[in-house]
This record gives C-alpha cells, structure tokens and sequence, in this order.
C-alpha cells in the first residue's frame, strides 16, 4: 500500500511530465486528501466554490 507522500509524489510528477508545476498550497490540498483529512468530493467543492466568479 502506497503512503500519502507516495501518493502524492505521484500526482506531481504526472503534472510535471505535463509541463505543470504544483504550488505549495495546491501540494497541501493534495496531502490533506491523501491523509484522509479532507475527501476528495469535498475538495472540489471547495475549489470551485473558492474559483466560482460572484
């Protein structure tokens, strides 16, 4: 079984390989989801509530 920082360097370095570069806020969502900390359908909404124009 893969660790959250496992997980993590995963996502990162797919992006990478995409060219993309994750900020360290966008690295601490990731790990606060793999961690358990926060899941994944609540993640999402808060980023589109945080990125929904008013």
């Amino acid at each position: 079984m893969r660790t959250s920082a496992q997980k993590v360097r995963e996502v990162k370095g797919t992006m990478a390989l995409e060219g993309l570069k994750l900020k360290t806020n966008e690295i601490k969502m990731l790990h606060r989801c793999a961690t358990g900390q926060i899941s994944s359908e609540q993640l999402i909404k808060d980023l589109i509530k945080k990125h929904t124009q008013k």
